[in-house]
């Protein structure tokens, strides 16, 4: 067996960095291409099209002779002067073309009769290849030409005497990652004797695997493959205007893989244009429909306002102090949040506090202050050893709700929170929270005596816990709370609703919430009548709501949401009648053409009754009489796996390589209720991985086309250590990929930035100390030996969340216990993988892996990383 401890950087050997990603090894021309030996009849390619994409003739003239001969002393040659070019017009632009007898294209063409006259002739198809592969492209021309594959040059050659299947061609290999691919023929002619009156072109494929999953076509068609799903185009957020009419839409995408953005404005439900400039990254002013942003001019620092009906900028402050601020409902007064630097970290040795100084940044603080576009004053509000955070703002910009968070290393959770309540105008503080640990936001209401919590279960003495008493609580599923100030009760609002609040927007007009929520695999977004407690779901039509956005009167809403087979789409709601528009639909134009599969919902029910909320994904083109290998997905760390298409492990962008994708969500998720969410505590893998086991195991046996012993695992983070975990209680899978995986708790405890924060929820009250029993075994590094199953551990070489020490040591244990397995580290990267070519190269290795154990093709493998390199 061979032991990798390969590292992927940003030249890794999938190369292709350009829009669409091919990997080509071709020759340059047609002196490296390689005929068919002699006294043989010739081979002819698997695959031919039966149209093509035509654009020409494209006249070029020679240029003005300065000199007869360049500084090599060469004569002026039009073909070689365009040879290796390839600039094409718009897709739009190109004809249709049928082929005659034996499939030959021709074009007929007029005579060139002036020497300083040449022209050019191109040819379009596409190649789509569903999986790694490779093979031969064939052409066969009766004029001198080029060969492209996604803009880049990979072969050549003259003209030939004519075109027959006796007569034998010129073969370019290729290597083509699963994608869509153009092919592009450019034909070069020059003013010649004897010219032919038309170009005859025949154009076929080779794949070098048969049954490789390869179309030579003129017709676009694709897969949800890498380029599409992480570098298209997505939705990345919506702003509301105070009266709702107006909303700007930020749009994400990628050019040659670096991120590139727009903004877009809609009124009242349509598209009026494009924001350039400034203004694009502008934000809307509490109350009046203008956006308002900051640019240096010769008097400093200055604030304008931009108003979308007239298109006009007004100045509503000149030399404004530096940081960052938001604009006060009052519109004259800027909040800002200033940072204080702290001790400076020593170049040889230092003394830390606390372990969180590890991060740089840690040891500064940030505070609260005021400035007033009216007379110029900056106001601090808050000054100490402790960070200041705002939590809400009166309308009236008379009040505001801060806290301050103290460290408390010897109770859990490890801090406390206090929260205040400071009036501007006489700086008196009332405190409104002291010693908290159940309470992470504070928000006011439209009605004074009511204040809005967020929080745990755990909070105001557990009166929104539906658990035994002493039961604990996962705290990582959020509730909300209607505390009345004068009484000092707080009502439950969330007690008997089971979806895991998140982000929350407070109107400043009614008496109401908004917010996002995690309802199982769904997230969508609900309004919450503060009076009755009523909550209504807003958002309809797309399974996951990505992000809202709502209108100061709160009577319009808008968000961006995705569901498991459709990309991102902009929606309006109007609150009060619950009607939902649809004003953008990103997806019918990213996935015009591409062939998707199917997705299923499929619950299993584990021994004890427990319903485990489940789907999977089937390729496009599923024949239910084959065998198809079977990927994995959980996560298994307390959050639900999202119904989405996109993002870094879509499932259906895995299915797409020929796998059944199945993915469940376990106990312990949040999103299904409180007892089952806090079925994560002190568990490591404890029955997650019983249930994880057992629905694979009845999966497969309900569905036939699962070929059981082709069975992969994937998972990243508390995903990566389940993936570890399920490996020393089973040899249930073939291959198995741990991504940022935890091996051994303690040391993921002691040493994770977030390891001992995250452990007072996995592990509540459970050191090694007091409870080595679940340090050992539930750490799969002290199980490794039971570990047979062919293991990648893939791992960002800077994370700091959990280091790379953990799949460090497992990759050690393994190679003494002469186990199969592999370890890949990825440059420059935290514990998620951001960088744009380094995040193809890692997915591209995780592909590869599984196609080498699942599919029985070690070649993209191979191909990564060649037998030899260490």
């Amino acid at each position: 067996m061979r032991y990798s401890s390969l590292i992927l950087s940003g030249a890794l050997l999938v190369s292709s960095l350009g829009s669409i990603q091919a990997q080509t090894k071709a020759a340059a021309d047609s002196t490296k291409s390689t005929p068919v030996a002699a006294k043989t009849a010739p081979e002819r390619p698997q695959q031919v099209v039966g149209s093509i994409l035509y654009y020409g003739p494209v006249r070029l003239h020679q240029p003005l002779m300065v000199d007869s001969v360049n500084i090599n002393n060469a004569r002026y040659n039009p073909q070689a002067a365009s040879s290796g070019r390839l600039i094409l017009p718009e897709e739009k632009s190109f004809s249709t073309l049928s082929p005659g007898e034996g499939n030959i294209f021709t074009t007929s063409v007029d005579s060139l009769t002036d020497a300083k006259m040449s022209e050019a002739h191109y040819y379009n198809l596409y190649l789509h290849s569903g999986t790694y592969s490779k093979g031969r492209l064939s052409v066969e021309c009766t004029a001198t030409w080029e060969l492209y594959l996604d803009g880049r040059r990979v072969g050549g050659g003259r003209a030939a005497a004519g075109i027959a299947d006796s007569i034998p061609v010129a073969w370019s290999p290729v290597t083509l990652t699963p994608s869509l691919h153009k092919l592009t023929i450019k034909i070069l002619r020059a003013a010649q004797p004897d010219q032919k009156k038309q170009i005859d072109l025949r154009v076929g494929f080779t794949p070098s695997k048969a049954g490789a999953d390869i179309l030579l076509s003129a017709a676009p068609r694709r897969y949800p493959d890498q380029s599409l799903i992480l570098y298209g185009t997505t939705l990345s957020r919506v702003n509301s205007s105070p009266s709702g009419k107006y909303a700007i839409l930020h749009i994400s995408e990628h050019a040659n893989m670096k991120p590139t953005s727009k903004t877009i404005l809609y009124h009242s439900g349509r598209r009026v244009g494009e924001i350039s400039g400034a203004p694009a990254h502008a934000q809307w002013m509490p109350r009046q429909d203008k956006l308002y942003f900051d640019q240096w001019t010769s008097e400093g620092r200055t604030l304008y306002s931009f108003d979308p009906k007239t298109m006009e900028r007004e100045i509503l402050g000149h030399n404004i102090p530096d940081g960052t601020y938001t604009l006060a409902p009052d519109e004259q007064t800027l909040i800002y949040f200033p940072s204080e630097q702290g001790p400076q970290y020593k170049k040889t040795l230092d003394r830390f506090t606390s372990a969180d100084e590890r991060m740089r940044g840690f040891r500064s603080r940030n505070f609260l202050a005021t400035f007033d576009l009216k007379s110029g004053a900056y106001q601090t509000l808050t000054f100490g050893a402790r960070s200041t955070h705002l939590q809400s703002l009166a309308q009236g910009v008379d009040r505001l709700i801060y806290s301050v968070s103290t460290p408390t290393p010897t109770q859990l959770p490890f801090s406390r929170t206090d929260f205040y309540e400071l009036d501007l105008k006489t700086q008196q503080v009332d405190t409104l929270f002291a010693d908290t640990r159940g309470i992470s936001q504070v928000s006011y209401t439209t009605r004074p005596e009511y204040l809005l919590v967020s929080g745990s279960a755990d909070a105001f003495d557990r009166v929104g816990c539906v658990l035994p008493d002493g039961a604990d609580i996962n705290t990582y599923d959020t509730q909300l709370f209607l505390y009345n100030r004068k009484s000092k009760e707080a009502r439950p609002l969330t007690k008997d609703f089971n979806p895991t609040i998140g982000s929350l927007s407070v109107s400043s007009t009614r008496f109401e919430a908004y917010f996002l929520a995690e309802d199982g695999d769904r997230k969508a977004v609900y309004r919450l009548d503060l009076a009755s407690g009523r909550i209504t779901r807003l958002s309809q039509s797309e399974d996951y709501a990505k992000g809202f956005t709502l209108s100061g009167d709160g009577s319009m809403l808008y968000y961006t949401g995705q569901s498991a087979l459709n990309s991102d789409r902009l929606y309006s709601v109007e609150t009060k009648k619950g009607r939902e528009y649809l004003l953008y639909d990103l997806s019918a134009e990213k996935l015009k053409g591409v062939e998707l599969g199917t997705m299923k919902d499929w619950d299993w029910t584990a021994p004890d009754g427990t319903k485990i909320q489940g789907r999977y994904y089937l390729p496009a083109n599923f024949d239910p009489n084959k065998k198809y290998p079977m990927l994995v997905y959980y996560y298994g760390g307390t959050a639900p796996v999202g119904r989405m298409l996109e993002g870094s492990y879509s499932l259906a962008m895995y299915a797409a390589q020929g796998y059944v994708v199945y993915t469940l969500n376990p106990s312990g998720s949040t999103g299904y209720g409180q007892e089952f969410a806090a079925r994560h505590i002190n568990a490591w893998g404890k029955r997650t991985a019983d249930e994880i086991i057992g629905a694979v195991k009845d999966f497969c046996q309900a569905h036939p086309f699962v070929n059981d012993k082709r069975i992969g695992c994937m998972g990243a983070s508390y995903g990566g250590f389940m993936t570890q975990y399920l490996q020393t209680q089973t040899d249930l899978f073939a291959a198995a990929v741990s991504h940022a995986g935890i091996s051994a708790i303690s040391s993921y405890w002691g040493e994770g930035y977030w390891g001992v924060g995250y452990s007072t929820v996995a592990s509540k009250n459970s050191y090694p100390w007091n409870n080595p029993k679940l340090y050992t075994e539930q750490s799969p590094l002290f199980l490794a030996d039971k570990i047979n199953t062919p293991l990648m551990l893939i791992h960002g070489l800077s994370d700091t969340n959990v280091p790379a020490g953990e799949s460090w040591q497992m990759f050690n244990a393994l190679r003494i216990l002469g186990k199969p397995v592999e370890f890949v580290g990825v440059y420059g990267e935290d514990h998620w993988i951001i960088d744009p070519t380094k995040k193809y190269e890692w997915t591209s290795a995780i592909m590869a892996f599984f196609a080498k154990y699942l599919q029985d093709d070690p070649t993209w493998w191979d191909d990564l990383f060649p037998k030899g390199t260490h």
